[in-house]
């Protein structure tokens, strides 16, 4: 406590009143002075594609004489996105200091002169997502032209703002696929994107890595999958659903290597002999295998016991099988049963954003789809 007192009057003592009578508090900050300024970037531009990743760049400077410990930033996720994942400023290397439901980022240390950064990945699920926003929450230096934690948009440099412009086109550096084995009707679009078939009838394509992939190691794998436009609906005169019957994404080990590939159809490219056979395939699944099948096309009609329907219509789905048995699943092939996300449509004209997580010292395999858990198998 301070008492301010008139010049003429004595009032150093720590009992009694001032001599005249004012008495105030005031604040007495311990911190060293120093100065921080938070920035935000979008990566690998401000163009991002409905559905497909893009990345939040946070930075923080230190301007100041004095290296700021502790230092926190809150960055929301606003309705809108989902969280994909958080990798420090290399962008490679995964962190755990970043909570994505309560948007506080750990940032620590800040050293004399440096920028320390963090790489906040998220997903557009909105054409209207609205902008993003960050601010510098806690450190421990006294910011001599900041106040932490007053809110965004006071023209502080310890906030800032950006504004994603979200389209349904794929823009410009958004594709990083890896290079891939391509047959059938499958391609390398020169957007960078893999063309699995073109909008045509009777068309099917495979692509198989030229990588293989170490069970003893974990790895994360991510997917952006478009399904085409042909939302749920009957064409005369069967009345069966427009659009093509879906797609799978495989692990595999089957002796054909490179040239594995199952029937078509409502055999999405992996079943075969084996089942019920009732396209009359000559190819036989692939196997050993694991699949992950993206159905858009009703096939209950002619056998397959794989497909949804709630009654009112048409299920689009996703599930996981063992051994390509896609079309007449056993229980003892089914790792994942027949999920109907996103409302039961994939056929929406977006992509979708798919996630895999492999933990070999548990055995267990995450999957995600738009942000959302659709489930873990070992």
């Amino acid at each position: 406590r301070l008492r301010i007192c008139s010049s003429g009057e004595a009032c150093d003592q720590p009992t009694g009143s001032a001599g005249d009578g004012e008495v105030e508090d005031h604040l007495i900050s311990l911190k060293p002075p120093g100065d921080l300024a938070l920035m935000l970037a979008l990566d690998p531009s401000a163009n991002v594609t409905l559905g497909i990743p893009f990345n939040v760049v946070v930075s923080v400077e230190n301007m100041g004489a004095t290296v700021a410990l502790n230092t926190k930033v809150t960055l929301p996720i606003p309705a809108g996105y989902s969280f994909v994942k958080a990798y420090a400023g290399d962008g490679v290397t995964e962190i755990t200091t970043y909570d994505p439901v309560t948007g506080e980022l750990d940032l620590g240390a800040v050293g004399l002169g440096f920028n320390d950064y963090a790489v906040i990945r998220l997903a557009p699920q909105s054409l209207t997502a609205p902008a993003i926003s960050a601010e510098i929450i806690e450190t421990s230096i006294n910011d001599i032209d900041s106040t932490p934690n007053n809110g965004f948009g006071n023209g502080e440099d310890d906030t800032d703002t950006v504004t994603p412009i979200i389209s349904n086109t794929v823009q410009p550096g958004t594709c990083d696929a890896p290079r891939a084995f391509a047959a059938g009707n499958a391609y390398l679009d020169t957007n960078g994107e893999y063309v699995v078939t073109p909008n045509a009838t009777n068309q099917y394509g495979f692509l198989w890595s030229y990588g293989f992939i170490d069970l003893n190691q974990p790895f994360y794998i991510e997917l952006a999958v478009y399904l085409g436009d042909r939302s749920a609906n009957v064409v005369p005169p069967f009345n069966i659903e427009a659009g093509g019957d879906g797609m799978t994404f495989v692990l595999s080990n089957d002796p054909r290597g490179l040239n594995a590939q199952g029937g078509l159809g409502g055999y999405l490219g992996v079943d075969g002999i084996g089942n019920a056979n009732i396209f009359g395939s000559t190819e036989t699944r692939i196997a050993p295998s694991m699949v992950v099948e993206f159905d858009t096309f009703d096939n209950t009609y002619i056998g397959a016991t794989d497909d949804l329907d709630d009654g009112l219509g048409k299920l689009d789905h996703t599930a996981v099988y063992l051994h390509g048995d896609v079309y007449t699943p056993s229980a003892g092939n089914t790792l994942i049963a027949a999920n109907p996300v996103n409302g039961g449509e994939l056929e929406d004209g977006r992509y979708h954003i798919t996630q895999f997580e492999w933990d070999p010292s548990t055995n267990t395999m995450m999957y995600y789809m738009d942000g959302v858990l659709v489930g873990s198998f070992t």
